[in-house]
């Protein structure tokens, strides 16, 4: 998939679930950078980047580059935290990833009203210097901002929250499809909402094979 893309001179952003080397050697190649959510399926790396953060927060992260921001909005005020520091270049444990020159800790904090303030911290990986380590919050933050849109919309319209489907690779197989049903029914909707796309696929035979023909001809 990332070798059809242009992704050249561009910061590519991926969850934990694409956190592999295979992956970044195909931005690299590319010609693109990258910024990858490092979590538990990356043991090793995650228990480094831990350790790492750990020491630097002994010294109240002195010489550690930071770009910190704050949102309100909706009763609740969020602060956001980014600490980048260059990757260890004594560990031969990050060899095998390409480009791999940064890793970043985001620390955050929601609170609501009238709830209690709730914290949690996340590491990353980028192939970008810590000197950018604004453009890494902000690109990361962005992330998950299309993230939250998506799991939103996915929910809405294809009811995935309600979804109990848990055998073999049943859950998985569906949310591909879903995913693929709504990139196709993005390239028709127009102002039209998608519960009036999909119905209109349900009854019109024609518009239906219309969709399907616009998507493979892009």
């Amino acid at each position: 998939m990332i070798a059809q893309l242009d992704i050249k001179d561009t910061l590519v952003t991926i969850d934990a679930g694409g956190c592999y080397a295979e992956i970044t050697d195909a931005i690299v190649d590319d010609g693109g950078s990258y910024a990858i959510t490092l979590k538990e399926n990356q043991p090793t790396l995650h228990t480094i980047a831990q350790t790492v953060f750990e020491k630097h927060q002994q010294d109240d992260f002195a010489d550690v580059m930071v770009y910190r921001e704050t949102a309100r909005g909706h009763g609740r005020v969020e602060e956001r935290t980014y600490y980048a520091v260059p990757v260890p270049v004594d560990d031969g444990r990050w060899a095998k990833w390409s480009g791999l020159r940064t890793l970043v800790m985001g620390r955050f904090r929601r609170q609501e009203k009238r709830k209690e303030a709730v914290e949690f911290t996340r590491y990353y990986i980028s192939s970008l210097s810590c000197m950018e380590v604004e453009r890494l919050g902000q690109s990361l933050r962005g992330h998950w901002s299309i993230e939250n849109r998506l799991h939103w919309v996915l929910d809405v319209s294809f009811g995935e929250d309600g979804n109990r489907t848990r055998e073999g690779h049943g859950a998985e197989n569906l949310s591909v499809l879903r995913r693929l049903a709504l990139g196709m029914l993005k390239q028709v909707k127009g102002n039209k909402t998608m519960g009036n796309v999909k119905y209109r696929c349900a009854v019109d035979p024609e518009f239906r094979t219309t969709v399907v023909k616009k998507f493979l001809m892009r």
